[in-house]
């Protein structure tokens, strides 16, 4: 069976049922969905995944504070901005990640590197 592009509604569903032999009934209810994106192990995740961002966001800042000595007083005004947004924008970023790997049942961290790099 090929279509094209341009093929109108009425020839796609003929020709598809004349390939379908039977029936199926694809409706998807609440417990199906959940079952299809392994939805009821998302809030473990959820804490594995945040408990992980946690660790390396207090990485990040004792690596900030060990920096920030060597900067003049001026120099440690724009540090401070830089660092609130880059905070932010990661949190902004893990949230979006989160949500995403959770609903199609992924594993966050394999995919956050990808992530933050494109992010930064």
């Amino acid at each position: 069976m090929t279509f094209r592009l341009g093929t109108d509604q009425e020839t796609l569903l003929a020709d598809i049922l004349r390939v379908c032999t039977s029936f199926h009934n694809i409706k998807v209810d609440t417990e199906l969905f959940f079952k299809l994106f392994k939805l009821h192990n998302s809030h473990r995740k959820i804490l594995q995944v945040t408990a992980k961002e946690v660790d390396r966001f207090q990485n990040f800042k004792k690596e900030f504070d060990t920096s920030k000595t060597a900067f003049t007083d001026r120099e440690k005004v724009d540090l401070y901005f830089e660092f609130q947004v880059r905070t932010s924008h990661s949190k902004y970023q893990m949230d979006r990640l989160m949500t995403t790997c959770v609903l199609l049942g992924l594993d966050a961290r394999a995919n956050y590197s990808v992530t933050a790099e494109a992010g930064n």
